[in-house]
C-alpha cells in the first residue's frame, strides 16, 4: 500500500486468458487508487482489448477479444497506470478444421458424420427408396455450424447409395 501514499495508483488481479480465434473472454482487475484513475491498455499481435469502466478504481472487467483470423500463440495485454503496470498473457488456440457431412431426411433429425480435414469414408444408414439430404462443408471455425463462406456440397439422394463421392 506503499505506492498509494501520495496518490499512487496500483494494478493487480490479472490472470491470464486461453481464447481460439474469434472469442473474446474477461479478466477481473482491480484499481487500487485514491480516485477513479485512466488506465492505458496496450495489446500484442491480433487481439483487441478494453477495460471497463475506465477511469477505474476498485474492481473492472479487462475484456479481451481473438481476432478470427489469430495464429495459434501467446500474446500479451498490458495495462499502466502511473508508476503501475500489469501484463495478462492471452493463449490463442488454433481452431480445428474438419469436414461435417449431414443425412439430412425429409423429416426427422439429420444425422451427422465428423471427418479430418481431408475427409475421408463414411457411412450413414438410411430407409431405402425415401429421398435423403447429403450436406457436406468444411467447418474453417470449428464451430460445428455452416457459415457463409465455408466450402460446402450439397446432393439429394435415395438409399442404398454407395460410392458417393462429394469434393469439396
Amino acid at each position: 500500500m506503499v505506492a498509494l501514499e501520495g496518490g499512487g495508483v496500483a494494478l493487480s488481479g490479472g490472470g491470464s486468458l486461453s481464447l481460439l480465434p474469434g472469442e473474446e473472454g474477461t479478466v477481473e482487475v482491480e484499481v487500487l487508487s485514491a480516485y477513479p484513475v485512466r488506465v492505458g491498455v496496450g495489446v500484442e499481435g491480433p487481439l483487441t482489448a478494453y477495460l471497463t469502466p475506465n477511469p477505474a478504481q476498485g474492481r473492472a472487467l479487462l475484456r479481451v477479444r481473438a481476432d478470427e483470423r489469430a495464429g495459434p500463440g501467446t500474446y500479451r495485454v498490458r495495462l499502466w497506470a502511473g508508476d503501475a503496470s500489469l501484463e495478462v498473457p492471452v493463449e490463442v488456440s488454433a481452431r480445428s478444421e474438419r469436414v461435417l457431412v449431414y443425412l439430412c431426411p425429409p423429416s426427422g433429425e439429420c444425422r451427422k458424420a465428423v471427418l479430418p480435414k481431408e475427409g475421408g469414408p463414411f457411412r450413414f444408414t438410411a430407409q431405402r427408396g425415401v429421398a435423403h439430404r447429403l450436406l457436406a462443408f468444411l467447418d474453417l471455425d470449428g464451430d460445428g455450424l455452416l457459415d457463409p463462406g465455408e466450402p460446402r456440397r450439397e446432393q439429394e439422394l435415395y438409399p442404398p447409395a454407395q460410392g458417393l463421392s462429394l469434393v469439396l
